[in-house]
């Protein structure tokens, strides 16, 4: 039994054991908060925004055309003040999904697109002088450039062979089973119509001539049957070497060994992304389809990511501050980003019919319209005061971008991911259209995949689903079509338009994925 002053001294022990409990805590959190501000402060900084610092354009880049694209360095030079608009408090937010686009789009695009179809009156301020005034839309038969011929691609050697057999083409469904959309194994001219030029009697062996190499890669995919109108109608193998070359360009793979050398393979994953309309749905579906991570255990997908956590639309530079609503568990830096770019060219004409996430006037008339006409003005007279640019304002959840037009809009975006310090692959949208296994090959051997199955399956329907917005889209054969051939490139654009979109669009990356650049008519 214990005395009377044993009884005593218990409180006193009691309340000793909690304060040393509750300094252990507050030691804890002073911790906590240390570590927090020494991860914050090693954030990297984004620049001011573009509203406050004019722009300068690039100068035309006067080197010798790259010929070694793994080894290529980007020259540094000061890069543009980034144009998010950011609220005081978006580090204490987090930013879901980026609006979806006709080639791409997240899981759920219907309640990711962003319907408000107003067009957003703040404007970039600072605007590109062109040297040449606004002037009336010259006739389309002026708009034929002559391509100067394409060397033939580094990456035609030693490409792996990953896959020796055919599988059926890849197709969509829904949580339910339900298929977005169909394989396509029989083509007919009623099936193409509206889409490229039609041919009036002509015969099988006429239409083939020239396409025999489309033709190989169609039946490879499983399109087993064409009438000579449809065939007709695809671009010859010439004109889509003029534009691309023969092969495959892919940037970063000088980054591969590190990519594999220092992430987990229990963790290691391929991201998409890319601008609006440069095919990542596609790809993903590609990915889905053909590669997987066989020793990745943490996701479902077997780390093939339908996009990068941070959205794939986002600007490089916001890797760290962004993170897409479903990716809050995913560690970014295990993450191969696989970034699609496209021909600026063919991509503002697919911008005209697909905005999506972009503000910018336009209409059926002018489009793309880098530097107001006349039309433009009377059309749009408030937005496009004191304006010599067509600005464009992109629209993400919680911020908005800034950029002088369409041309600075592309050219800001893919030099933000040329210049990234992080691994990653730059691949372009057409070589998946013209050569998927070799582009697949050599992304998915770049993060350590392995084939999925022995045959290969082609994406061949549209590569896209959703609501209304995708309507119109392209599937495999109608994107040969759009994409192979230069004829449709330039349609609608200006002469101010064209000087304009040769000094914005940024020659190191035109040179470096082989897209031809337009001189202005007369020089």
């Amino acid at each position: 039994m214990q005395s009377p002053q044993q009884s005593k001294k218990s409180p006193q022990s009691n309340t000793t054991l909690v304060t040393y409990l509750a300094r252990a805590l507050g030691l804890l959190f002073l911790l906590s908060a240390i570590l927090n501000l020494f991860y914050h402060s090693h954030l990297p900084t984004p620049s001011k925004n573009w509203e406050e610092q004019p722009v300068s354009l690039p100068k035309h880049n006067k080197k010798k055309r790259i010929k070694e694209q793994s080894n290529f360095k980007p020259k540094k030079i000061h890069s543009p003040p980034n144009p998010l608009d950011i609220p005081a408090d978006i580090e204490k937010h987090s930013v879901p999904d980026l609006p979806s686009d006709s080639d791409d789009e997240d899981e759920k695009p219907a309640k990711q697109h962003n319907n408000q179809g107003a067009l957003i009156k703040d404007p970039l301020s600072e605007t590109v002088h062109p040297t040449a005034s606004p002037t009336a839309l010259p006739p389309p038969a002026k708009h034929g450039t002559v391509l100067p011929p394409k060397p033939s691609s580094i990456l035609q050697k030693n490409i792996p062979q990953l896959w020796t057999l055919v599988a059926e083409q890849v197709v969509k469904t829904d949580k339910d089973g339900k298929p977005l959309h169909h394989n396509i194994h029989n083509v007919t001219a009623s099936d193409l119509q509206g889409i490229g030029q039609d041919v009036a009697n002509i015969t099988m062996e006429e239409a083939r001539k020239g396409r025999e190499p489309l033709l190989e890669l169609l039946t490879a995919a499983g399109v087993t049957s064409m009438d000579a109108v449809s065939v007709a109608k695809l671009p010859t193998w010439q004109q889509v070497t003029d534009l691309y070359g023969d092969g495959p360009v892919i940037y970063g793979l000088e980054t591969c060994q590190q990519f594999r050398d220092k992430v987990p393979p229990e963790d290691a994953s391929i991201g998409t992304a890319g601008l609006f309309n440069t095919g990542t749905n596609p790809f993903a579906m590609y990915l889905s389809a053909n590669c997987e991570m066989p020793q990745n255990t943490n996701d479902k997908a077997k780390g093939m990511r339908w996009q990068v956590p941070w959205g794939k639309h986002m600007l490089a530079t916001y890797k760290w501050r962004n993170t897409a609503k479903h990716d809050f568990h995913v560690n970014k830096t295990n993450v191969l980003p696989t970034v699609l770019i496209r021909d600026p060219y063919s991509w503002m004409q697919s911008m005209c019919r697909h905005p999506y996430g972009a503000r910018f006037v336009h209409d059926h008339i002018h489009c793309p319209g880098l530097v107001p006409s006349e039309h433009d003005r009377e059309r749009h007279p408030k937005e496009l005061k004191d304006k010599e640019t067509i600005p464009v304002v992109v629209t993400y959840p919680g911020r908005r971008a800034h950029f002088d037009s369409l041309a600075h809009f592309w050219a800001q975006w893919y030099r933000e991911y040329l210049e990234a310090d992080y691994p990653r692959l730059i691949i372009r949208f057409e070589d998946m259209i013209f050569h998927p296994r070799k582009v697949l090959s050599l992304v998915c051997e770049c993060a350590g995949a392995k084939p999925k199955q022995e045959a290969f399956s082609y994406v061949v329907g549209e590569g896209k689903w959703g609501n209304k917005v995708h309507e119109g889209s392209s599937n495999m054969i109608s994107a040969m079509i759009r994409y192979g051939s230069n004829s449709s490139r330039l349609t609608q654009m200006s002469e101010a338009d064209l000087e304009l979109a040769y000094r914005a669009l940024d020659p190191e990356l035109m040179d470096l994925f082989q897209y031809p650049r337009v001189p202005p008519f007369g020089s």
